[in-house]
């Protein structure tokens, strides 16, 4: 089974490194029972040369060792409207390579531009980031996402973002959402919640 990192590389420097190793290790853990010995800051010490300084998607794919890395020039997507989709039997708490139960749900978005997924009553993610809600006073994220992303482990860390049990009628109550990952850092546009299609 692959498991699958992807980091932001900006001025050729890797970001959120931290992050990124715990997840690592801990998606090992679980499924291969240890860590293997790869370090992120090591491996990405020496970038290769002919990256520039704009932004990039760095593709680790891995197992117990690392399979492939990938620096991919990175032109991030415009996500202004979701399509509520449910699926109570997803299960990617651990981030896959293989994406294709994901896949077949955005089949569904219509003409959004992603979907957000519910599952037993409860919100959870986007197709492919996690997802923070403004309800007037600060920015609070699901509590049980489908993956707990790098990116919104840093902004809970800094205290940015709260977690919070969020329910299809809690949708309402909140006024902005903006989607998070480790490509699209905390300011990534906000859309209104109006733009959330039932």
């Amino acid at each position: 089974m692959l498991l699958l990192e992807t980091l932001k590389i900006e001025n050729r420097n890797p970001k959120n490194l931290i992050f990124h190793q715990q997840r690592m290790n801990k998606s090992q853990i679980q499924l291969f029972g240890k860590s293997s010995e790869i370090n992120l800051v090591e491996m990405l010490q020496n970038l290769p040369e002919n990256l520039t300084n704009q932004v990039y998607k760095c593709r680790i794919v891995y197992d117990t060792e690392i399979q492939k890395i990938e620096f991919i020039p990175y032109t991030p997507l415009r996500i202004q409207s979701l399509k509520l989709v449910f699926s109570d039997n997803l299960d990617y708490s651990l981030k896959y390579e293989n994406r294709s139960e994901l896949q077949n749900l955005t089949t569904q978005k219509g003409d959004c531009d992603d979907i957000l997924i519910c599952q037993n009553h409860q919100i959870r993610d986007t197709s492919y980031a996690n997802i923070v809600f403004w309800d007037g006073k600060k920015w609070l994220t699901p509590k049980t996402p489908l993956l707990e992303g790098t990116q919104r482990a840093f902004l809970l860390t800094t205290q940015q973002i709260f977690e919070a049990k969020i329910t299809v009628s809690d949708l309402l109550k909140f006024k902005f959402a903006r989607i998070i990952n480790a490509m699209l850092e905390f300011n990534a546009p906000i859309f209104s919640i109006q733009n959330i299609q039932f």
